[in-house]
């Protein structure tokens, strides 16, 4: 009797890659060497799609039932809830690429990683494990190790992109709020002086690299006012608090472009073009607060980790004029707010992730800083 059919998926499609490349012999493999050849790479490398979107989705969908302790009949619902999350804020986000185009003449220049979940949410967050299919395919992984491998970590890198996104989309929907016009990016020659550089690009997290100082990464022409504005890296704010003895600490030099990772918006309101501050200088241990700090919390943030902790610490040491929001995102308003009650932070709880009504009063204090 047929029992492929009960296989799970991932490894009928795993059984497809060794199928293809038996039925090829001019596909040269062995531990150290894979060579296909142009007349079947397309097809090969579809093949391998395919099983990167198998093992993934298989993946998701089991560690979902593991942690929650449902028959392997039942719908995985939590998987439905943060797929249809990250389809959300892809959705939200290509759709403002295009308002921020028009609106300022640039393109936002997303990293690699998130570009890729833009287009497709299940192969997007599976490319980091295209080595190691590739070392399946070479014989040096089998193929239980390499579905394990996927299991432990697709989750957290599919929430890390969905978070990311929703990160990247907040930040600049509160831009165009803002009145964006033209956008500028921010530069220094002598180390002393900023001067905006009118840009078609704006790169998510681009500036020089300096071991020194921190640049805003552009500035918009808000139609009377300017903001400059910084999407920093959540462990790059550690700079503008402390000054370690080595100058090489574990610090991306500010120049976090095609880095993924959690980030916090930093708005900096100026009064023309001519006076773009240095937002930081380690070397004088000078800090220049920001008008405002605008990042998201979500679940994980408390049970797992010491990021919500570690973000109202970081609202304190930056000190922002106006204060900071942070949006609570899946329902986790309450341990929001008990963490800023507990870290007494001048941090305003915003509950619906994507009503950006809910700014308006947070927005209205910043055109009065």
């Amino acid at each position: 009797m047929d029992t492929s059919i009960q296989e799970p998926r991932w490894r009928n499609a795993l059984g497809c890659i060794n199928g293809f490349v038996a039925e090829h012999p001019e596909i040269k493999v062995s531990a150290s060497c894979l060579a296909v050849p142009k007349s079947c790479r397309e097809d090969f490398y579809a093949i391998l799609d395919q099983a990167r979107f198998a093992m993934v989705h298989d993946a998701l969908a089991q560690r979902d039932l593991a942690e929650s302790g449902k028959d392997a009949s039942e719908e995985p619902s939590s998987v439905i809830r943060r797929v249809a999350f990250a389809d959300e804020c892809v959705t939200r986000l290509n759709a403002l690429r295009t308002r921020v185009a028009q609106a300022t003449g640039a393109n936002l220049v997303l990293p690699a990683e998130m570009e890729s979940f833009c287009k497709d949410r299940i192969l997007g967050c599976s490319e980091p494990f295209v080595g190691r299919l590739l070392s399946f395919v070479q014989g040096t992984v089998d193929a239980d190790t390499l579905y394990q491998e996927v299991r432990q970590q697709v989750l957290p890198l599919f929430d890390l992109l969905s978070v990311s996104a929703y990160e990247t989309w907040l930040a600049y929907s509160l831009v165009v709020e803002l009145g964006a016009k033209k956008a500028y990016l921010a530069d220094t020659f002598d180390q002393k002086t900023v001067v905006a550089c009118a840009t078609d690009t704006l790169p998510i997290g681009r500036q020089a690299y300096s071991a020194v100082l921190r640049l805003p990464e552009a500035v918009f022409d808000c139609g009377g006012n300017f903001w400059a504005i910084k999407l920093e890296l959540a462990q790059e704010l550690d700079f503008y608090g402390s000054k370690p003895l080595r100058r090489r600490d574990f610090s991306a030099g500010g120049d976090t472009r095609n880095t993924l990772g959690r980030r916090y918006l930093m708005l900096y309101k100026i009064p023309d073009l001519d006076s773009i501050p240095i937002v930081a200088n380690r070397d004088k241990t000078l800090v220049y607060p920001p008008t405002a700090m605008v990042g998201a919390l979500r679940p994980e943030d408390f049970a797992e980790s010491l990021y919500a902790r570690a973000s109202m610490q970081r609202v304190l040491t930056m000190a922002p004029r106006a204060g900071a929001a942070f949006v609570a995102l899946d329902g986790c308003e309450q341990a929001a707010q008990e963490t800023v009650d507990a870290y007494q932070a001048p941090v305003e709880i915003v509950s619906d992730p994507f009503d950006l009504n809910q700014f308006s009063n947070y927005l209205e204090t910043l055109s009065r800083v």
